[in-house]
């Protein structure tokens, strides 16, 4: 719930910045309890996974306030890029690494005006789904 003099924009990116860090509190206790998984998507992968959507939003997001188009990924290739570019960098890295590209991406969005925070701009429509992707990412 947004509070009594939170702009839409400071609400969205408090709430975007609240499921990032679940998500990484959520992987720590995995990898702490399973360590790395070879045979799935462990910890690793799905903090990866993230970092690699959060760069592409960072570059993304400025051609969206400039009025292009969101584009639409049909398959898990993006995915498998990103998994196979952290090649055997550890857990530690990899979760280093995300919280640079999350720094990154919020300088970026910081940067933009309220007016793109509101519904149907695209770049609400992306920090929402952003958030809400944190939040449901299966971790196991």
């Amino acid at each position: 719930m947004k509070g009594e003099n939170e702009t839409a924009k400071s609400h969205l990116l408090k709430t975007f910045n609240e499921a990032h860090e679940t998500l990484i509190t959520a992987a720590v206790g995995v990898y702490q309890r399973i360590g790395d998984r070879k045979s799935e998507w462990g910890p690793r992968e799905v903090l990866a996974h993230i970092m690699g959507w959060e760069a592409e939003a960072t570059a993304r997001i400025p051609m969206l306030a400039e009025g292009q188009l969101p584009i639409t990924y049909l398959d898990d290739t993006f995915n498998a890029a990103v998994i196979t570019a952290i090649g055997k960098q550890s857990f530690d890295e990899v979760c280093g690494l995300l919280r640079q590209t999350h720094q990154r991406l919020i300088a970026v969005l910081s940067a933009l005006d309220d007016i793109f925070f509101v519904e149907p701009h695209p770049i609400h429509t992306r920090v929402v789904a952003m958030t809400h992707h944190s939040t449901t990412v299966p971790l196991r």
